[in-house]
């Protein structure tokens, strides 16, 4: 017990220093990258950086408040939010259940209960395999097309099918939770489950960061948020949720979320493009997005010439 306070008073320093880090950390592209693809005698700088420019401070509240403006004035990042949040709110629930359902409800010892992440690691090791796949499909259709002209909506193939197979995995572990059900159909269940998960994180990450551009950061930000919460307070919940309710009862409340929210990738792929249009701020996510293809310095970044030293 010791060593356990120990460890989460670690790592509770470490995610202090880290919160606190963010605050100084300058909003702008690496000029070291630049430096390295346009040669020696030229290096990009963040228009921070300039001699001239403004101070940290002045710059630091609009750079604070933009994620709560964007979730605010733009109804996608809303939406992915919440479905990240449900999805990793799940994910860790199911952490929680396992050694309860693998425990004590079939009287596994703690080291047998352990087995049961196997279907959840076979479903990673799918989905990496998948997302391979998919990408070298959205980079044959880049090839085809203008790179400025490629939807942000062709990054959510891949999160609708993790959308369906999550609700099948939640539903399938649902209902060979019980003990009379064989333990290798429960553990099987998180194959499509931690599959979807995969998929869904990935594709909608990916999604936001096409048509955000410079933004995506802070439209990140918020999902990041959303999901660190919900996957924080979930677990909490596993125990006293197993008591009040019976197993499969308790285990329907989550598969029935995802099931609410499972027709959201699909609705963003065949109607992202309008939606987004919907935004405040639509049209300077545009003309950010078109001119970081035709003349990216004049977004952030100032070319300055000279040389290295």
């Amino acid at each position: 017990m010791q060593w356990s306070a120990r460890l989460r008073w670690m790592l509770c320093y470490i995610a202090g220093f880290a919160t606190f880090s963010v605050a100084f950390i300058s909003s702008s592209y690496s000029s070291g990258v630049a430096q390295i693809a346009h040669g020696p005698s030229k290096v990009y700088v963040s228009m921070n950086d300039k001699p001239d420019s403004r101070s940290k401070s002045v710059c630091l509240p609009p750079i604070l408040s933009r994620p709560f403006q964007l979730v605010v004035q733009d109804p996608v990042i809303l939406l992915l939010a919440l479905y990240q949040a449900i999805v990793f709110g799940t994910l860790y629930l199911t952490f929680a259940a396992f050694p309860i359902l693998y425990g004590p409800t079939r009287g596994w010892s703690p080291g047998m209960s352990g087995l049961s992440f196997l279907g959840l690691i076979v479903g990673t090791l799918c989905s990496v395999v998948f997302q391979l796949w998919e990408n070298r499909q959205y980079v044959r259709l880049v090839e085809r097309m203008d790179p400025e002209q490629a939807p942000p909506e062709a990054r959510l193939p891949g999160c609708c099918i993790g959308s369906v197979s999550l609700v099948v995995g939640l539903f399938w572990f649902t209902l060979t939770s019980t003990p009379d059900i064989h333990w290798a159909w429960s553990i099987s269940s998180g194959v499509p489950f931690e599959f979807g998960v995969v998929l869904i994180t990935i594709g909608s990450t990916n999604y936001l960061v096409d048509p955000y551009t410079v933004f995506a950061a802070s439209a990140l930000t918020i999902c990041i948020c959303a999901r660190a919460a919900c996957g924080a307070l979930a677990p909490l919940l596993v125990r006293r949720a197993f008591e009040k309710f019976d197993v499969q009862w308790a285990l329907t409340i989550p598969a029935s979320l995802a099931l609410v929210c499972a027709p959201f990738p699909f609705v963003l792929y065949h109607q992202g493009t309008w939606i987004r249009a919907t935004s405040k701020s639509a049209h300077l996510f545009k003309s950010i997005r078109s001119r970081l293809w035709h003349s990216p310095a004049e977004i952030t970044p100032l070319l300055v010439e000279g040389n290295d030293n």
